[in-house]
């Protein structure tokens, strides 16, 4: 895989090995007496935009959320904190006068309405 972007079925073996060696190192973890507080969310789109979003728990154990309805990035930070969404939605800010930036906003709060009970969504009772 070095050197090139991963295929959806190359990225689920990587995933794989990841959950292998993540679940022998908190077992070992586990032994010596400590209990290790982890997760970690892993995602990848491959060539022909076949995407994978796997969420890994604190045992180590990887679950693929990429089959579910849908899912958003929901976070705090520059990255996950709405740039990557409006990135992935084409926002520019060298043509944002062209867009609607309104129904925009309106859009990415009624998609994270859908993963977030905390978000009130537009198109039902908040």
């Amino acid at each position: 895989m070095e050197g090139k972007d991963p295929t959806f079925d190359e990225f689920e073996q990587a995933v794989e090995r990841i959950e292998e060696y993540l679940i022998h190192r908190f077992k070992d973890i586990r032994e010596m007496g400590l209990d290790a507080n982890f997760s970690m969310v892993l995602g990848s789109v491959d060539k022909g935009g076949k995407a994978s979003l796997y969420l890994f728990d604190s045992r180590g154990l990887a679950e693929p959320v990429h089959d579910n309805p849908g899912f958003a990035v929901i976070g705090s930070g520059f990255l996950t904190g709405g740039n990557l969404l409006l990135k992935l939605l084409g926002y520019d800010p060298n043509r944002s006068g062209e867009m609607d930036l309104g129904m925009l906003t309106a859009s990415i709060i009624d998609s994270v309405s859908e993963v977030d009970s905390t978000v009130g969504p537009f198109l039902r009772e908040s």
